[in-house]
């Protein structure tokens, strides 16, 4: 190719939309030394500098198109490259995307050439811009945030933070929570989620309130009875209703501590963008050209902010799948796919136009036709997503191959009478599968060598279903990490761990105490068991029984009688004949050290959960197991666990200095019920283990 350098062309200045690329995708394509883009690809790389909406397929290679059209933008002199916005949800997609752009404009640079002139006329002067929709909305809140009276300072607060600030608010609440049957570390979740809600519709708690109200005018006034949905509906209203006092008390402690939350970092700079129209003026003539990453997940506060600054016809081009949309339960929808046309129109006011990107380099021909299958009613009810397609198949039919050359595979589905049967199956299916990839029949998982092990994931829908495929995992030998901060605390090492911790933090809890009592590392059997209910029993009526107790203390210390004393009668055995001889030694060790541990509640909460971990004997185990040869399979996933423990301990303390045990452990107990800890789309895959993770955690993960 013959095209001048552009580089080295004197006082070079911006093209217009209207002058004609020098580079077409497919000359640039063989410039750069890269894979010609396909049909639709080169369209929406080279599509008019205008409002552009590209509806992507899973594994349809947007990232890379994305990339090649900031080359393309910038090869062609319409923009420089720092005049680029690239917004995604995850911070390792925006360094993908990222450093897959910075790639490709060094490539064009040692292809092309730099100025050797003014270096102002080096159309590679910078970098583009690529970041997460929040940490662009916190740039917006800093630089701006004073037109609306937002403090550039204000600190955020981190997850255990606010979880921290809201269960202190929870426990020393006075008010009126009688029509509210839920445990406090429940309604600490609950006040969250609905302030978080609030913030992401823009919603205020007085507007919430009044609206309530006409809704409850509006179904009382209407004639016959109340059905059951609707009376469920009234009820969650009337929840809501008791947890906006919390909500609001939640908003002033940030006040007055200047902090917000990130549902506060996105409600403020859609505000500051709506009601100041000199900041889109700002932020338009900085970024010449915006990509926005995952359009169908963003919420009711970004539309409103994205709108608000690029919207009138600036060159916005929106990628998203709505049949891959995830965040419905914080105000996303996959409708916002379908309005973009609308509300970021184009030249005289047209609807932005619409491109497609249905080859998938992703997934083998026979995984893409079950998926189009399925996809099928979401076509039907009026999803943008046409049926995806493979994108290469061999010139030749080759025996059993199919694809790229791969060997031809099967996509099995199965239907069975129960959950754990279910289970079973899939256990069973993987084991198949990585004895057939390593072609070991009969092999122990162990046997495997970890480069033979295929790379293997289960995803369910709710955590829930996760324990029984774990357990079913596991009793193949085959080595399983649960995925998230919820998944490390059903580890086996991280359970044991936790529950010493709530034993020694609320001696009642006497599910974790019988957790650890009938583990594997004491075994008391159930006559062992019987004789230490009796025990506590025993205590139980001689606290009764003693004189001067007030009648009402009596009734609160009965209702707690059989889980308090539980620990007491570990403490005080009673006569040694009432148990067997191996059961009195264990109960015994183990009242000691439980002693031994109360001692030393005093510590820092990272120094305990390590010390626990000592004291349990965890850390000999796993590394006794790793010294075979990991045996079992998974002794570097255990020890593994047992420091993100106490990563998340140590976090937790640096984050809420001062809090008690008790403030951890309820953290912890909201991690089981949510994806807390782990933002989706940076789950990293592990070599050589079965990981479990929900769909959810999944976004993002090839």
């Amino acid at each position: 190719m013959t095209q001048p350098s552009l580089f080295r062309a004197p006082a070079q200045k911006q093209r217009t939309a209207d002058a004609g690329p020098r580079y077409t995708p497919v000359e640039l394509a063989r410039l750069l030394r890269l894979p010609a883009p396909t049909r639709e690809q080169a369209a929406i790389i080279a599509a008019p500098v205008e409002p552009l909406l590209v509806v992507a397929g899973a594994g349809s290679g947007k990232t890379e198109t994305m990339a090649a059209r900031v080359v393309w933008l910038v090869a062609n002199s319409y923009v420089r490259p720092e005049q680029i916005l690239g917004l995604t949800f995850t911070r390792k997609a925006a360094g993908e995307l990222g450093h897959r752009v910075r790639t490709r404009l060094d490539q064009l640079v040692r292809r092309l050439g730099r100025s050797d002139r003014d270096p102002a006329d080096d159309v590679l002067g910078g970098e583009p811009t690529v970041a997460t929709y929040h940490s662009y909305a916190a740039r917006i809140v800093t630089e701006h945030g004073l037109r609306s009276g937002y403090e550039p300072a204000t600190r955020l607060l981190t997850e255990a933070s606010r979880w921290q600030l809201v269960e202190l608010l929870v426990r020393n609440y006075d008010g009126d929570m009688s029509e509210v049957d839920r445990a406090p570390g429940t309604i600490t979740d609950a006040v969250l989620a609905l302030a978080g809600e609030l913030a992401e519709h823009l919603v205020t708690p007085d507007e919430l309130a009044a609206w309530t109200g006409r809704f409850f005018a509006d179904v009382q006034s209407r004639p016959g009875r109340l059905y059951a949905d609707v009376r469920r509906a009234l009820t969650v209203q009337q929840t809501r209703l008791k947890l906006l006092p919390l909500v609001r008390a939640y908003q002033q402690r940030k006040d007055d501590f200047e902090a917000m939350d990130f549902g506060d970092q996105l409600s403020r700079a859609a505000r500051v963008a709506r009601d100041h129209p000199e900041v889109g003026a700002i932020e338009r003539d900085r970024y010449r050209v915006v990509l926005l990453d995952e359009y169908q997940d963003t919420s009711h506060a970004q539309v409103v902010l994205l709108n608000s600054l690029f919207g009138g016809g600036h060159p916005v081009t929106a990628v998203g799948d709505p049949c891959q949309s995830i965040y419905g339960w914080r105000g996303a929808s996959a409708g916002t796919l379908d309005r973009f046309p609308a509300e970021f129109t184009g030249t005289a006011g047209r609807p932005a136009e619409t491109l497609s990107l249905t080859t998938s380099w992703r997934n083998r021909p026979e995984i893409l036709r079950v998926a189009n299958a399925l996809a099928a009613p979401l076509r039907a009810a009026g999803a943008r997503v046409p049926e995806l397609h493979p994108a290469l198949t061999v010139a030749e039919p080759v025996p059993g191959r199919t694809g790229r050359g791969a060997p031809g595979g099967t996509v099995h589905c199965a239907l069975l009478p129960s959950y754990a049967d279910e289970a079973d199956w899939i256990a069973d299916s993987v084991l198949a599968a990585w004895r057939g990839a390593a072609r070991m029949p009969g092999a122990l998982p162990e046997q495997i060598p970890l480069d033979r092990r295929p790379t293997t994931a289960v995803l369910v829908r709710l955590r829930s279903q996760l324990p029984a495929i774990e357990t079913a995992l596991r009793q193949r030998g085959l080595p399983v990490e649960v995925v998230g901060l919820g998944g490390l605390l059903d580890t086996p090492e991280v359970r044991d761990v936790v529950c010493t911790l709530r034993v020694l933090a609320d001696p009642t809890d006497g599910a974790a105490l019988l957790r650890l009592l009938t583990g594997p590392r004491w075994r008391i059997g159930p006559r062992d068991l019987v004789a230490l209910h009796r025990r506590a029993k025993t205590l139980a009526s001689a606290r009764r029984a003693s004189p001067g107790r007030p009648a009402a203390e009596d009734e609160i210390v009965t209702d707690r009688l059989d889980e308090a004393t539980l620990v007491e009668a570990l403490a005080d055995l009673g006569p040694a004949q009432t148990y067997s001889v191996q059961g009195y030694s264990r109960l015994r060790a183990y009242a000691e050290e439980l002693a031994r541990l109360r001692y030393r509640l005093d510590q820092p909460l990272p120094d305990l959960v390590a010390d626990v971990e000592r004291t349990m004997g965890l850390d000999v185990e796993v590394a006794v197991r790793a010294g075979r040869g990991g045996t079992g399979g998974d002794a570097g996933l255990a020890r593994g666990h047992l420091d993100a423990l106490g990563d998340v301990a140590a976090r937790f303390a640096g984050e809420s200095a001062g809090a008690p045990l008790s403030a951890f452990l309820a953290f912890l107990a909201a991690a089981e019920d949510s994806e807390r800890g782990l933002a989706p789309g940076e789950v990293e895959v592990v070599e050589g283990a079965v990981q479990l993770l929900t769909a959810h955690a999944a976004k993002g993960l090839e």
